[in-house]
């Protein structure tokens, strides 16, 4: 490599380490990854627990004693009932919330009046017809066995169980994909925060024009900078997904949300999702050079570099509104990487489409290239370099 390039590398790099706050984004903002993890998993898993313990039993009115056998077949439902004479009085204790749905009984006729448009409603309806649909069974059984025939042998043609599948969990896609925003979001500020000081920063102090008093070309001078802000970034890609990793393995030993969750860790995947981080750190990298060489100051290069922090909250959004990657999300840097890594690390291999990843990283490298050659021809200019 030109010498010259080495030693601005190395000036730069001297410099992101003495600087406290360049140094606590590259090696301290990445702990946010696996507490935003714990935190999260922790209050989720905690309120499942909560629902789950404390679930109450569902009150559906009735205008009829109920029998020792329905009295059994409520009590494994979890349906408690309510007493009410007539249909009127019925109406009126649900308008009055006391229950979300009832049933009328004339003879052996039964009606459930519910509002299949109200949550609560719908779901006591539907247990009041499971209840009704047992209790229908019991006593067709008994009918059968009267009369001498085996219930099991008519009702009992076709055996079947259910083995439930290990798949995508909504809840554990939307921390895995805040985990990887985050993780994202330390590269972004790695490179910001090194990038403010060893552009703006130097015009600012005017060490940048002392330093180009030496026999070096503006371009090995940029190439310098550039791989200076990208080592910094790298490890810091590398020191997030090192601890994006160990924070999912043990908080997927930790929490009972894990449990039916399907999680891809192996070797292969997790380096396939540090290649992806690798190109993010190439291209964000650029793209802060080039936003801060217009700024003046040490504070205007910040200010002017915030939002681009805030673009890696985009794909959080985009999980929300259930929105997927495609051919079209796959050339746009920064939420291409975040979504690929999610989906890297939450589907199979043979579920990954690699054609979503082919494009994000060889049209992020075409846009690390076209920024470069931009700062170069930015940097032979003297209104930028010196822009006071």
């Amino acid at each position: 490599m030109n010498r010259n390039i080495l030693i601005t590398i190395k000036k730069e790099l001297r410099g992101i380490l003495r600087d406290k706050k360049s140094l606590l984004m590259m090696l301290v903002t990445p702990l946010m990854v696996p507490l935003f993890i714990f935190v999260f998993s922790y209050l989720y898993d905690t309120e499942m627990n909560k629902v789950v313990d404390n679930q109450e039993s569902t009150i559906i009115g009735v205008n009829y004693e109920f029998n020792d056998i329905e009295k059994e077949i409520a009590k494994e439902l979890n349906m408690d009932t309510k007493y009410y004479g007539t249909l009127e009085e019925l109406e009126e204790g649900y308008n009055d919330h006391e229950f979300a749905a009832y049933i009328f009984k004339t003879d052996n006729n039964y009606v459930i009046y519910a509002n299949v448009n109200e949550t609560n409603s719908m779901e006591s309806n539907t247990l009041a017809q499971q209840y009704l649909e047992n209790y229908n069974i019991y006593l067709g059984k008994n009918k059968l066995e009267q009369i001498g025939i085996d219930f099991n042998e008519i009702f009992s043609n076709v055996n079947y169980e259910v083995s439930e599948l290990k798949g995508h969990n909504s809840l554990i896609d939307m921390i895995l994909s805040m985990g990887m925003v985050f993780a994202v979001m330390s590269i972004s500020l790695s490179a910001i925060y090194g990038v403010t000081d060893t552009t703006a920063g130097e015009k600012e102090r005017g060490t940048l024009e002392t330093f180009l008093t030496f026999p070096i070309k503006s371009s090995e001078l940029i190439m310098g900078k550039y791989l200076a802000i990208t080592i910094s970034s790298l490890v810091t890609a590398m020191i997030s997904m090192l601890l994006l990793v160990v924070s999912i393995s043990v908080a997927s030993n930790m929490f009972e949300i894990y449990k039916e969750a399907y999680i891809n860790l192996n070797f292969l995947s997790v380096t396939i999702s540090l290649l992806i981080m690798f190109s993010y750190a190439f291209f964000i990298s650029g793209l802060c050079i080039a936003v801060a060489s217009f700024s003046k100051s040490y504070k205007e290069a910040q200010s002017a570099l915030t939002p681009i922090s805030f673009i890696t909250m985009v794909p959080m959004f985009l999980n929300i509104l259930e929105i997927k990657l495609n051919y079209y999300i796959s050339f746009i840097p920064v939420v291409s990487q975040t979504m690929l890594i999610d989906e890297m690390l939450t589907s199979s291999m043979s579920d990954f489409n690699f054609i979503y990843l082919l494009i994000s990283i060889v049209s992020t490298v075409i846009y690390s290239l076209l920024i470069i050659k931009l700062i170069t021809k930015m940097y032979r200019s003297e209104k930028v370099l010196f822009s006071n």
